[in-house]
């Protein structure tokens, strides 16, 4: 039988180092919470806005109709051929904001006429046709969709979708965010 004078030793020894390992692992965790805070993380800048891509409309690799100036805010959602050989065009697909749908049609019939254009009314949006080396070809026709979104909501920022069918064109830029889809829009769809 242990002697009773041999326990209580040990006991206070074990109630002696408890603090020091329930500070020791305290200091362990503030360490590691200080070092883990400066690891991975990036600088702050201030700005927490990601860069947006260029207008691909401004940037200029695939140009509307020479002359074709679109007045009202939009953003581009794709860009792209459709179709081969002398029957391929160009289908350019907006979002309009802000604007009702007449008054984007009034804008884009005013840019029609103003780059050349004679212009009819269809039910679903505009036609302008010119002539090419003097005669009317599908190389001077354009056709604009226009299609109201039912937005539920008292002032949403997208009201409604552009489709533009037009002339297909060359890039006309050597700029490199030409090469980005991103920037133009022109994502390969795989067949």
């Amino acid at each position: 039988m242990p002697r009773a004078d041999h326990a209580a030793p040990s006991s206070r020894a074990r109630a002696l180092r408890a603090p020091h390992a329930v500070l020791l692992a305290v200091a362990g965790l503030v360490v590691l919470a200080l070092v883990g805070a400066t690891q991975g993380r990036a600088e702050p800048t201030g700005n927490y806005r990601p860069e947006l891509a260029a207008d691909p409309l401004e940037v200029g690799c695939y140009p509307l109709p020479e002359g074709l100036e679109l007045d009202f805010p939009y953003v581009v959602r794709t860009d792209g051929d459709i179709g081969t050989g002398d029957r391929a065009r160009r289908h350019l697909v907006l979002h309009w904001s802000l604007l009702d749908r007449a008054e984007v049609r009034d804008r884009l019939e005013a840019a029609l006429t103003e780059a050349g254009y004679a212009t009819e009314t269809t039910s679903g949006g505009l036609v302008g046709r010119r002539t090419v080396a003097g005669e009317p070809s599908e190389a001077g026709r354009v056709e604009i969709r226009l299609t109201e979104l039912d937005n539920p909501a008292p002032d949403p920022i997208v009201r409604g979708v552009v489709e533009l069918d037009l002339p297909t064109t060359e890039r006309a830029s050597a700029d490199p965010d030409c090469d980005n889809s991103f920037v133009t829009k022109r994502f390969e769809v795989a067949p």
